[in-house]
C-alpha cells in the first residue's frame, strides 16, 4: 500500500464533513427510472414483459424516444422489421434485462478504538436506536440506494466530528458491491466533503479494470484534538485466499492491514 494522501482537520473549524458515494446505473435502471412516473409507461413495461405484444401496437412511437437509450432495445426497432417482431424483440430484451441485477454498491462505515476492536459499524440499513445520545448520531447513513439512478451522490455518510465517543480512536469507509467487480462499473466517485462550504478534502474517481468487489476509500484516525484524514482507495478481494487470516472479512482486512 502507498502512503495516503493525508489532509488534517480540527471538529473546533470543521464540525461536520460528509461522505458520498455515486455510481451510474445500468442502462436499463435509468429507462426503468424515467418512465416509472408516467402511468401509462408503467403498464406499457408491465404488458410488454409479460408478452402481451398485440396490445402495445399504439405505444411504440409514444415510448421509442426513451426507450432508443438502450442499444439493445432501439436495435428492435430496425426499419426492415415488422412491427409486430419489433415489439417481440423488444419485450424479449427487456424482459431479460429486467431479470439481472443492479448495480448496488453500499458505502460503509466502521468505527474502531484503540486496541483495532470493531465498536460500531453504520450501513444503509443501520437503525437509529429509540433515544439515541449525541454519539450515536454522530454518524448517520442517508439509507440505501439499489441501482444509483439519480441526481448527485446515490449514498451519504454524515458526520458530526464533536459528537464521536470518545472511544473511537479510528474510522474507515468501504464501498461494497453486491454483484459485479468494480470494472463492470462505470462513474463511480467516492469524496469527504466539508459540509459548510463543500470543500471536496478527498476524493476518488474509481474507474477499476479489476473485478474486485470492495473498495477501502478512506481512514479517518485521531490525532490528539484533531482527526487525520487518509484516502486510501485500494480494490480488494475479500476471499481471495481462503488460508490467509486477512480474507476472512472487511473487518479482518481493514484491522490487520490499514489500522
Amino acid at each position: 500500500m502507498t502512503k495516503p494522501e493525508k489532509v488534517v482537520i480540527n471538529s473546533a473549524n470543521t464540525p461536520h464533513i460528509r461522505v458520498g458515494l455515486k455510481w451510474e446505473p445500468r442502462e436499463i435502471d435509468h429507462i426503468k427510472f424515467i418512465t416509472a412516473s408516467n402511468n401509462a409507461a408503467a403498464a406499457y413495461f408491465k404488458i410488454a414483459t409479460a408478452g402481451g405484444f398485440s396490445a402495445l401496437y399504439g405505444a411504440v412511437g409514444t415510448f421509442g424516444r426513451n426507450l432508443s437509450a438502450s442499444p439493445k432495445i432501439a436495435n428492435s426497432f430496425d426499419a426492415s422489421a415488422d412491427v409486430r417482431t419489433k415489439i417481440k424483440k423488444m419485450g424479449e430484451d427487456m424482459k431479460e434485462d429486467f431479470t439481472k441485477p443492479s448495480y448496488n454498491l453500499d458505502l460503509l462505515c466502521f468505527k474502531y478504538d484503540k486496541d483495532k476492536k470493531l465498536v460500531g459499524l453504520i450501513s444503509p440499513y443501520t437503525m437509529v436506536p429509540k433515544g439515541a445520545d449525541r454519539s450515536q448520531l454522530a454518524i448517520l447513513h442517508s439509507g440505501d440506494d439499489p441501482d444509483g439512478v439519480g441526481v448527485g451522490f446515490d449514498e451519504e455518510i454524515l458526520i458530526s466530528l464533536r459528537d464521536i465517543a470518545d472511544n473511537v480512536h479510528a474510522v474507515f469507509f468501504v464501498v461494497a458491491s453486491e454483484d459485479y467487480g468494480f470494472d463492470k462499473i462505470k462513474g463511480g466517485q467516492c469524496a469527504l466533503i466539508r459540509t459548510k462550504d463543500e470543500k471536496q478534502l478527498i476524493g476518488n474517481s474509481f474507474e477499476h479494470d479489476g473485478n474486485e468487489q470492495t473498495l477501502v476509500f478512506a481512514r479517518m484516525r485521531r490525532e490528539g484534538s484533531d482527526w487525520a484524514l487518509e484516502n486510501i482507495s485500494d480494490f480488494i478481494n475479500i476471499d481471495e485466499d481462503k488460508e490467509s487470516p486477512l480474507d476472512d472479512t472487511i473487518d479482518d482486512i481493514l484491522r490487520n492491514k490499514y489500522f
